[in-house]
């Protein structure tokens, strides 16, 4: 065996998954992203899938999980064995965990200790979806790499810039002082797009809406890659249509619902699970599946998310008071071009005139710009790379 190299594994844990990426770290910066990979379906008794890509090539294996084992023991025992066997002169020295929820204490990345592992502990309440899986991503990680420095990236830090008006809801003052505030989410995505794109575009320097479009939803406004307002709020359910979240709803309607003999878990399971695209068509979360369905609810629920998202959107513009770029991202704002296309056209009061060619092409593998040279403001869509920002904050932790 030659020399070690040191690496960073970066991680993402979610109730039945785990996105990682390794990479390769020299003079305290990264080099190399050496591997990329998800496990998707862990759950006990059931198939999953482990995703590995390397060198521009994807491998996938099907795996068996047995019953009454515990799911993060089984993927990390076969997750640390190809690692050791594919790169056998790697060690990891660094884990950096996205954890949704860093609370009004923490604006930034930090190194874990007790102390942070127990406030992150105390923040399960205001992310309960979430939030334990990230603990548990933790406790798994921390058991199969203990030598390893555990660094935490917290998805609402981006956020902690917007003023006490963005973030004040209109509740007594007693409560607002427990914690029920505005935080915003998916930081690490939109602080992703304002790192990429400042090597890009002197665009992002000025005003800028940036959306992440997947599963989880969110647009937010920034000036000078700055948060100013965003969609999501106190939790995650809050802003635009989710694939199966329900977005901004007026709270009378959950009151009346409680009224009416539903339970709170009922309500939660409602709201979270089976709202969104899932409820509206009554087919399915997936995009891509409601584009192939020839039903008028896929079609409904389609047309739906975008009015919600032109809404928002409009939003956040008069708060900016001007525009000098937008930005796709996330799993349907990187994929639909159709999409995309809609969108844009609703938005040509602000001659923003889309390259029909380039939107209708684009795919997926890197940022471009699909904006015409008449346009007014650019319009980018960039891929969503959370690991790698969340690597480098921890490198920037650990070492700046």
């Amino acid at each position: 065996m030659g020399t070690q190299k040191q690496s960073v594994l970066s991680v993402n844990v979610g109730s039945s998954s785990i996105k990682f990426a390794i990479y390769r770290v020299e003079n305290n910066k990264i080099d190399l992203r050496l591997v990329k990979g998800k496990f998707d379906n862990l759950i006990a008794n059931q198939h999953t899938q482990l995703s590995w890509q390397c060198n521009r090539t994807t491998d996938v294996d099907e795996l068996f999980i047995p019953e009454n084992t515990d799911k993060f023991d089984y993927a990390l025992e076969i997750l640390t064995k190809r690692i050791q066997r594919e790169f056998p002169d790697l060690l990891i020295t660094i884990i950096s965990h996205r954890i949704v929820h860093g609370g009004n204490k923490y604006s930034q990345s930090v190194i874990l200790n007790e102390t942070v592992f127990k406030d992150i502990k105390s923040y399960v309440p205001l992310a309960p979806l979430h939030q334990p899986h990230n603990i548990d991503g933790i406790s798994i990680f921390k058991k199969y790499f203990p030598s390893a420095i555990h660094v935490v990236c917290f998805d609402t830090a981006f956020h902690h810039t917007m003023s006490e008006i963005e973030k004040t809801y209109a509740i007594p003052l007693s409560l607002k002082q427990t914690g029920i505030i505005r935080y915003g989410f998916h930081g690490l995505s939109y602080q992703y797009l304002c790192q990429t794109l400042s090597d890009l575009t002197t665009a992002i320097l000025g005003k800028s809406i940036l959306m992440h479009l997947g599963n989880g939803a969110s647009i937010c406004a920034c000036i000078n890659k700055t948060s100013i307002a965003t969609s999501m709020g106190f939790s995650t359910l809050d802003g635009l249509i989710m694939g199966t979240r329900c977005g901004s709803i007026d709270p009378g309607v959950l009151t009346y619902l409680l009224h009416n003999g539903w339970s709170l878990e009922q309500l939660e399971d409602m709201l979270y699970n089976n709202s969104g695209l899932k409820g509206v068509s009554g087919i399915s979360s997936n995009m891509k599946e409601l584009r192939e369905s020839p039903t008028k609810e896929a079609s409904f629920a389609i047309e739906l998310f975008s009015h919600e998202i032109i809404k928002h959107f409009g939003s956040l513009y008069a708060l900016l008071n001007g525009l000098d770029v937008i930005v796709f991202s996330g799993g349907i704002g990187e994929h639909d071009a159709q999409l995309r296309n809609t969108i844009l056209e609703r938005l040509s009061f602000l001659n923003v005139v889309i390259d029909i060619e380039k939107n209708n092409y684009y795919r997926g593998e890197q940022p471009e710009k699909i904006s015409s040279e008449m346009s007014k403001v650019e319009v980018w869509v960039v891929p969503a790379d959370e690991e790698y920002v969340a690597a480098t904050e921890a490198l920037n932790t650990i070492f700046y």
